[in-house]
């Protein structure tokens, strides 16, 4: 049965869907295309009818990976969304980010397109595409010359226009525009990080989730910036001056240019070097960790989540055994100007008995060093300004790997558990963190029948996720502690350092 919405810019029908309505591909902004290519983005100018939105959008542009085929798709934003019940009951609203190291991802991709998390937990959930990889961040403020303005940043911006749609529009969908949280996984809640710092995005959000973020560095210098446009430039063989050809070469063309320009770049610039948000001053005037620290998102409260095993699938156990020679060495390699800390660090991790070899040693020292020190970092600034921060440790470990390992709650969240296991209590799980994530939506002090008390850096209140939910107070304490005092190894990483 369809069900029609009337929305600012013209009249949408959806589908029902696993006991809700579904939007899909609902455009927020005209397509970034042609003139628009490498642009900010500008406000859709509306349709004449009723826009068919009962079947899945293809995927943003993309290169081949988490879809094997990738996409041509430049005309990329939009929105899909799904609700519970058309109805003024104005339930809280989950913008989720689905996108994957600022190059992959797509809203009508698995696991996000079950209608489940939205019946399950009540809510309404808003998937926003964005522009990726080198349409999204491929900034040309400078090497591009004057052609271009400030075009840098441009996924960013994408969101925030999604996010002005969701304020003038969710209320039509049994949405609250006074309640909405935005949402990411790994790079999406880095982007997420980003728009809490962002001028542009305030007031249009009300709480975050940032789950499986990277660390506070993961964002590019102008410097580096430049060195990938003008990498860009010279694999295509345009001059600076004429930057504008870029608004006509064919998007194979752009990918056929991407690894090669990205390479000169990362070894002349480091690491995040690479396609992903910059500091340029304006759309993200400093480093996000910085401005949460100095209070920006005082009024907003943060829910910050990790998994116990982070660093799988990127170091996997079916990996040869790391030597004990191998395991200094790569500790020392992301410690920057402190790598003779690395043995006492590795030590601190061996007095851990359930990690048998350096292998484990290694998993759970990268776990921490790229996810969860950072996001402790992370709630510990917030909660020097709020009682609103939350943390949240996902220590199911599914049986079929073992580990609880990165992207494992993704499914879990969405409703979907025989996507992530199949396993018998895979269910359960997946109930507890669609009852916690969709408690904190809701500004509630309790969780999973327990009462969640907010994060600082005393007590480390954390909510554990297991076979059975627990309140851990500084849970995996000795680890965390060993980080003290080593604030600047992110940043020499990042930064090749």
């Amino acid at each position: 049965m369809a069900e029609m919405v009337a929305t600012d810019a013209g009249d949408v029908r959806g589908v029902r869907t696993d006991g809700g309505v579904r939007y899909h591909a609902i455009p927020y902004a005209a397509p970034p295309m042609g003139r628009r290519r490498f642009l900010p983005p500008e406000p859709h100018p509306g349709w004449a009818g009723v826009l068919d939105a009962t079947r899945a959008g293809p995927a943003p542009a993309q290169r081949p990976g988490l879809l094997p085929e990738g996409s041509l798709n430049e005309d990329c934003l939009r929105l899909t969304v799904t609700t519970p019940a058309l109805d003024s009951a104005r339930r809280p609203v989950l913008v989720w980010l689905p996108i994957g190291g600022f190059t992959m991802g797509g809203a009508d991709m698995r696991p996000y397109v079950t209608g489940r998390l939205a019946v399950l937990g009540d809510v309404v959930v808003v998937m926003v595409d964005s522009r990726l990889g080198a349409l999204g961040y491929l900034d040309l403020s400078r090497s591009g010359g004057d052609a271009w303005g400030a075009a840098s940043n441009l996924g960013l911006r994408d969101m925030v226009l999604a996010l002005g749609w969701v304020k003038r529009n969710i209320e039509r969908f049994g949405g609250d525009p006074d309640n909405v949280t935005i949402g990411g996984q790994s790079a999406a809640a880095t982007a997420v990080h980003s728009l809490c710092s962002m001028p542009s995005a305030g007031g249009l959000f009300h709480r975050a989730i940032q789950h499986s973020s990277g660390h506070g560095a993961y964002y590019g210098s102008a410097d580096a910036a430049d060195a990938i446009a003008s990498a860009m430039l010279s694999e295509l063989g345009i001059a600076p001056e004429q930057s504008r050809r870029l608004q006509e070469v064919p998007l194979s063309a752009l990918y056929d240019a991407h690894p090669r320009a990205l390479r000169r770049s990362v070894r002349s610039h480091g690491p995040m070097a690479t396609f992903c948000p910059v500091v340029d001053g304006d759309v993200v005037p400093q480093l996000p960790l910085n401005a949460i620290d100095q209070g920006c998102m005082a009024t907003v409260p943060l829910l910050a989540g990790v998994n116990l095993d982070e660093a799988i699938p990127f170091t996997a156990r079916r990996e040869p055994p790391l030597s004990s020679g191998e395991l200094e060495r790569r500790v020392a390699s992301i410690l920057g100007r402190h790598r003779d800390r690395a043995h006492s660090i590795i030590e601190t991790y061996r007095r851990d008995a359930s990690r048998r070899s350096d292998t484990d040693v290694w998993i759970a020292i990268a776990t921490d060093y790229h996810n969860r020190v950072p996001l402790i970092r992370l709630a510990e600034a917030h909660s020097r300004h709020s009682a609103g921060t939350r943390m949240f440790l996902m220590a199911w470990r599914c049986p079929e790997t073992a580990a609880a390992h990165h992207g494992l709650e993704l499914p879990l969240l969405f409703g979907c558990p025989e996507q992530a296991s199949a396993a018998p209590e895979a269910r359960g799980v997946s109930e507890q963190i669609i009852a916690a994530w969709s408690s904190f939506m809701r500004g509630e002090a309790a969780a999973v029948g327990l009462p969640w008390p907010a994060y600082d850096a005393e007590r480390r209140a954390t909510l554990r996720v297991g076979v059975e939910a627990t309140i851990d107070d500084a849970p995996l304490e000795p680890e965390r502690a060993v980080w003290q005092g080593l604030d600047q190894a992110w940043s020499d990483f990042a930064h090749g350092r």
